[in-house]
């Protein structure tokens, strides 16, 4: 077995464990090595990144009738892949996304339109949120009355200081007071609601 192979990119003579493995050449190695194949892949991103439209898409369960919509200004399939790879890693900002997934699996993804700013873009998403709204046999995964910032609804003094003393985990507190786990964190480590972190923590002393 050779043990140097001439990329075809770059046309340098690499050690063969410089090249990742192709079950589908003859020699059982990708044309490329690895190096030119990751630059490769990061001026991709960059073209497809600077041709991108902002877009509003949704998310769709067709089995459930629930439905996510958002907006973004990158390409669809990277947008996409976020949403996929924090769902199979149970991470989801959304627990209502995240609940649908662990119920009935990945789901359909569509772009609805393009637009020619990401501010007319974001004023769509929430149009179709709030349409979505309105149809009986549509569920609107969105958190909130449907507003981009529908996660930071403010919470009353008693909620907050119930989320100080509480030894629940912030997933469990998120789905209970209808924010996202993250705003649990920031609350609970007084990024946020400051004025009520100093007053119950003065209380305590």
């Amino acid at each position: 077995m050779r043990k140097t192979k001439r990329c075809r990119i770059c046309g340098k003579n690499k050690s063969i464990r410089l090249f990742n493995k192709d079950k589908t050449t003859k020699d059982r190695r990708q044309s490329h090595c690895r190096a030119c194949g990751i630059e490769c892949c990061k001026s991709y991103r960059k073209k497809k990144k600077a041709s991108a439209k902002p877009f509003v898409y949704k998310l769709h369960w067709p089995d459930s009738g629930a439905v996510y919509f958002g907006s973004s200004d990158t390409w669809f399939g990277h947008r996409i892949g976020h949403h996929l790879s924090h769902m199979k890693n149970g991470e989801h900002a959304n627990i209502h996304v995240q609940d649908y997934y662990n119920l009935f699996g990945p789901p359909e993804s569509s772009v609805i339109g393009e637009y020619d700013s990401i501010e007319e873009a974001q004023a769509m998403e929430e149009f179709f949120i709030v349409s979505g709204r309105s149809i009986p046999y549509i569920v609107v995964l969105n958190i909130g009355a449907g507003t981009k910032n529908d996660h930071l609804r403010r919470l009353s003094k008693e909620e907050v200081f119930s989320i100080y003393s509480s030894d629940d985990s912030t997933r469990v507190l998120g789905k209970k007071y209808g924010v996202y786990h993250t705003t649990i964190g920031r609350i609970r480590r007084g990024n946020t609601y400051k004025e009520y972190f100093t007053e119950y923590h003065q209380h305590l002393a």
